[in-house]
């Protein structure tokens, strides 16, 4: 069923059902504004919904995560730029990363300042090479995305290599006070486990001056506030 973006978000929910579909492909933030717009108004879960498929942008856990327990369905993240082709990697049913297109794009993981490899499990700068284009071919072209290479063989058992999923902008690298790079996945480390915090933003504007800006609920309290405080410091190595 051709639909195009979502501009009236009542009027997409009663296709979906009149339609019963059962897979959706849309961006992240339009999909989440379906899940939202269907609780608001108490209306049932679609119940012919499988699976989702999210694509144009990158996807926070969070928000995978309640689509998924509020719909009840798989969902699958696709990662590609226009660089690429537009396709890059996708989720298979072990979520266990994205399955990178091997066969047409070689991807490697760089510290940005050395451009060396980065080793397993490390963040690095996304970067690839096209290995079958004849028009407009790409040498570890920069995309400005964080990755983690993996050596993990995924339970699917495909063979295809395996990305962990992109959490960020390598331009959102920030230093601790000796120097080291350390990437934005390490808040969503921090953050995702402290109860009361909602959202976050943090900006570094000095080597030694971070800034955190914290969206919180009622569970917040002054001894949440302190585990903050001593889980960056210990990060920041001070």
């Amino acid at each position: 069923v051709p639909h195009g973006p979502v501009t009236d978000p009542q009027y997409t929910l009663d296709v979906i059902r009149k339609e019963r579909i059962t897979a959706l492909v849309g961006i992240p933030i339009q999909v989440l504004a379906l899940i939202r717009l269907g609780e608001a108004s108490g209306r049932p879960r679609p119940n012919a919904m499988k699976s989702i498929l999210l694509s144009t942008d990158r996807v926070p856990h969070a928000v995978a995560k309640m689509i998924r327990d509020v719909w009840k369905c798989d969902v699958y993240n696709h990662y590609g730029t226009t660089e690429m082709g537009l396709g890059g990697g996708v989720d298979c049913r072990a979520f266990s990363g994205y399955h990178m297109r091997e066969a047409d794009l070689y991807f490697e993981v760089i510290d940005p300042a050395t451009a060396r490899p980065a080793t397993e499990g490390e963040a690095g700068e996304l970067v690839f090479t096209t290995l079958t284009r004849t028009a407009m071919p790409l040498i570890r072209y920069k995309i400005e995305d964080v990755g983690i290479p993996s050596d993990d063989v995924c339970p699917c058992k495909r063979g295809l290599p395996l990305m962990k999923l992109i959490e960020g902008r390598s331009d959102s690298f920030m230093l601790a006070p000796d120097g080291r790079m350390f990437s934005p996945i390490i808040w969503t480390l921090i953050m995702r486990k402290i109860p009361g915090v909602n959202q976050f933003k943090a900006i570094q504007e000095k080597k030694d001056l971070i800034r955190i800006l914290v969206v919180r609920d009622q569970a917040f309290t002054e001894a949440t506030a302190g585990q903050i405080v001593h889980d960056v410091q210990e990060v920041m190595g001070e």
